[in-house]
């Protein structure tokens, strides 16, 4: 345990928390990673998207130095980036009724087939 300093709290909070997910997650973590195995083996492509401030995170699976290279970001103008002005816009682009379909409709990925 900790001395309670806010960095020892901080260290004992997120290593709670990955335990929580270790033992309520692994089996549907297990799953995910079976089927993304299973579509690079069959040459498939892997998509990755974020609104906001969260598509950082789907621009660093893509763009990251020695990432998967078939990685791709699903990008949607006005949604994916930070650059969004005002910064509020993306948040409610992301809610916008039948915008998830139209973008997917019009993209390249394909639903994925579980094994």
């Amino acid at each position: 345990m900790s001395d309670g300093t806010p960095a020892d709290l901080f260290f004992d909070a997120a290593i709670g928390l990955l335990q929580r997910v270790r033992e309520e997650e692994s089996g549907a973590i297990t799953a995910a990673a079976t089927l993304l195995a299973d579509t690079v083996a069959s040459g498939g492509r892997l998509f990755a998207f974020g609104a906001g401030h969260s598509s950082l995170a789907a621009q660093d699976v893509v763009y990251r130095a020695g990432g998967l290279a078939l990685m791709n970001l699903l990008s949607v103008p006005g949604v994916v980036g930070v650059d969004v002005t005002p910064a509020t816009l993306g948040s409610a682009l992301e809610r916008v009724d039948g915008l998830a379909s139209a973008v997917l409709d019009t993209s390249p990925s394909a639903p994925a087939t579980p094994s």
